[in-house]
């Protein structure tokens, strides 16, 4: 949201805010501030808008566990995976679901995440939290790394701008050897001199078994205290908390970001909306200081051109120079010019 509202007022910057969020903000379904647009009109008096489709909007379908024992390899249990086959038939269809696949397709063989800052010296990309132990996990992380890598060249064309790809896997199971530390960093180096030459790559495996400290007095480094959020984020007491806050404070927005996805559909949009009328409050404040600074300015000049004007009246006073002539150079009236003339 902070983002299309940044947008607005870039693409727009002689617009007031009440012009922006009329333009590109609609109420739709109770739902205030949806990004949306007019589009061809079917009939002369319809207006219809398209909207960014919010993932939100689409409820989560929570699907039955399995029994613990059951297995459908079993005859015993064909009559129970039946009845699933049966009721997940009876459901109803996932509302969206062609805009859901339209973007699944569009994320093959992407990464999860993939930041790339303008002008910065590198991108970073990682996989999202690694459950369990799969085949090949190595060669899919090279194959990320590398993708992230090529597709740098859609945008500049030149390989003398290929920004250095850091690679990071956060995992909740053993990857690597355990000889290997909780943190493994890899790169590409000659085999025979161990130089390090092709320096554009680099793997971090964080393997969270491996990382033993599990009490908050324990943390020495901004380094574990991220891999104690990562490990133990559900179970942290508000006391721990407040320690971490105190040695970490960017650990602690972590922690508020995760409690948000506690938060019901209410909640959250009244802390978006909350947000926005922070962002406005701040705009209209910065613009009435900056129209404060212009008036001060202004008022500055007339005063300096106001003393200049009584300088030289007084000048031509001293040198005995008729008042209707004074009048003419300085525009200040006869009263202040007699006034002047009686202080001298």
């Amino acid at each position: 949201m902070c983002a299309l509202w940044k947008w607005g007022k870039k693409r727009h910057p002689r617009k007031g805010l009440r012009w922006i969020k009329n333009r590109y903000f609609k109420v739709m379904k109770q739902r205030q501030w949806v990004f949306a647009a007019p589009i061809t009109k079917k009939k002369p008096k319809e207006i219809r808008y398209l909207r960014l489709l919010r993932l939100t909007d689409i409820p989560i379908r929570r699907h039955v566990k399995i029994i613990a024992d059951a297995n459908p390899l079993d005859f015993k249990w064909k009559k129970y995976f039946d009845e699933r086959v049966k009721r997940t038939k009876r459901q109803k269809p996932v509302r969206n679901k062609k805009d859901l696949d339209k973007g699944l397709k569009r994320s093959v063989g992407k990464p999860a995440c993939c930041v790339s800052k303008g002008g910065g010296s590198s991108n970073t990309t990682s996989l999202p939290n690694q459950l369990a132990r799969d085949k090949g996990f190595e060669k899919r992380a090279q194959l990320y790394a590398a993708k992230a890598y090529s597709r740098q060249l859609d945008k500049s064309g030149n390989y003398i701008d290929l920004k250095k790809v850091f690679f990071i896997a956060i995992s909740n199971c053993n990857l690597l050897p355990e000889e290997v530390d909780y943190i493994s960093t890899h790169n590409i180096r000659d085999i025979k001199t161990n130089g390090h030459y092709l320096k554009d790559f680099q793997f971090v495996f964080i393997e969270l078994p491996k990382f033993a400290k599990n009490k908050v007095e324990q943390l020495e480094s901004i380094v574990e205290r991220w891999c104690f959020f990562f490990k133990y984020a559900e179970e942290t007491t508000e006391e721990d908390l407040k320690e971490i806050a105190e040695k970490a404070p960017i650990i602690k927005l972590a922690y508020d970001e995760l409690d948000k996805f506690r938060w019901n559909e209410k909640d959250l949009v009244a802390y978006e909306e909350r947000i926005m009328d922070l962002r406005k409050e701040e705009a209209i404040l910065e613009h009435r200081l900056d129209l404060a600074e212009e008036k001060g300015k202004k008022i500055g000049k007339e005063e300096g051109k106001i003393e200049g004007k009584i300088e030289v009246a007084k000048a031509m006073l001293a040198n005995n120079v008729d008042v209707n002539t004074i009048v003419k150079f300085t525009g200040l009236s006869i009263s202040e010019i007699e006034e002047l003339s009686g202080n001298l």
